[in-house]
């Protein structure tokens, strides 16, 4: 026979009991706030166009979560936000790698252009003493792995040797250009020549306008 106090103590199990159930079966707010600033991360990372189905697992995964959330199945709730979280961290980890490679790869591309620039330079004797310094800061930069940074100095380095080349461009079309003026005779189509040269040289296009009018030497 049960006596009062054994009730009491069923009582006291029982409630102990509820509470431990209430207490694990909680809202998982929290683990939701953490799927979200997961993805928000991911979509900084540029994973809608570099990883889309992981993001869109993600997604997916935390429509459910909030759809268990709302029919109060805080359990599954719970676990589907923390798969969205760990999907889109995936998400934004593989976009990030990707991205690394891109910009690897552009700043590869600046520096192979910058050393073509600076060749063409070189070979017109007009390359500015400090060019070939800025690409060498590219190159430092690209072997450490700061893509941003030797992408940018091999634009510097690039533009330098463009300027420096196009500026003896000008000087020797502008040469052959008066010279070719003071010839008496010209055919008709090195008239058209020069007056095209002349145009390319107005325009500041030296490369050009020294192609053109070498065609006439």
């Amino acid at each position: 026979m049960k006596t009062p106090r054994s009730y009491s103590l069923l009582f006291c199990l029982a409630g102990i009991a509820a509470l431990l159930t209430v207490g694990c079966t909680t809202a998982p707010v929290q683990e939701m706030s953490d799927a979200r600033q997961a993805i928000a991360a991911a979509r900084d990372a540029d994973a809608a166009r570099r990883t889309p189905e992981l993001l869109n697992s993600a997604e997916q995964s935390l429509q459910d979560a909030q759809l268990q959330l709302k029919n109060y199945f805080y359990t599954e709730a719970r676990k589907r936000a923390n798969t969205a979280k760990a999907q889109a961290v995936q998400a934004r980890r593989e976009a990030e790698a990707q991205q690394r490679v891109e910009q690897q790869h552009d700043a590869q591309l600046a520096i192979a252009a910058a050393q073509r620039a600076i060749q063409d330079a070189v070979a017109l004797e007009c390359l500015q003493s400090d060019t070939e310094s800025v690409l060498k800061s590219a190159e430092t930069a690209l072997q450490s792995g700061d893509y941003a940074l030797a992408k940018a100095q091999a634009g510097v380095a690039e533009q330098q040797a463009l300027m420096a080349s196009n500026q003896a461009y000008l000087e020797k079309a502008r040469y052959l250009i008066n010279s070719t003026k003071s010839r008496r005779h010209l055919m008709p189509s090195q008239r058209a020549t020069l007056k095209e040269a002349e145009a390319a040289l107005q325009k500041h296009d030296g490369k050009q306008a020294f192609t053109l009018i070498n065609q006439l030497y």
